[in-house]
């Protein structure tokens, strides 16, 4: 790459860093604004545009928006409850966004566990996590079934999304 390229492509970079350490700046800890009030905000102001590609599929804001309402009503069905961590132990595709928009959207914290964790180390990050459940896909839940009974205090069985 040409260094007048390279030039510009850091000076992108720099000043997109520059506005998002402004804008996250004045976030305090104690803030009741959330980043799904973010998202939501966003939804209402460019409902039909494209949010997310992955793989050659595009999400539109609203379609993103709907799956984590989907999400959130089955995570209320499941009892979850607001401060409540859920484990998220999937692979990337399309759906890992909104799935973690959508238990935002009822108060759960998500812990987002890395996918090519098996047995030992699957099993200490999800005891850190002291998750109440963990949400699995049909690619990973045998792996997590596998490191069960690793769990100090075992979750609730895994949830399979709809």
């Amino acid at each position: 790459m040409p260094l007048k390229a390279k030039l510009q492509r850091e000076w992108r970079f720099t000043r997109g860093l520059n506005r998002t350490l402004k804008r996250v700046k004045s976030i305090a800890p104690d803030s009741d604004n959330l980043i799904c009030d973010d998202i939501q905000e966003a939804v209402a102001q460019w409902r039909d545009s494209a949010a997310m590609t992955f793989e050659g599929k595009t999400l539109t804001y609203g379609e993103l928006d709907a799956i984590a309402n989907r999400v959130a009503h089955w995570g209320k069905g499941q009892g979850l409850r607001r401060g409540q961590t859920v484990a998220l132990f999937m692979p990337n595709r399309l759906e890992y966004f909104p799935i973690w928009y959508g238990l935002s959207k009822i108060g759960v914290v998500t812990a987002l566990i890395n996918n090519q964790l098996s047995g030992l180390a699957l099993a200490h990050c999800l005891n850190i996590a002291q998750a109440a459940c963990v949400v699995v896909d049909a690619e990973t839940s045998p792996t997590f079934e596998a490191a069960r009974p690793l769990l100090e205090r075992p979750p609730s069985p895994p949830k399979l999304l709809p």
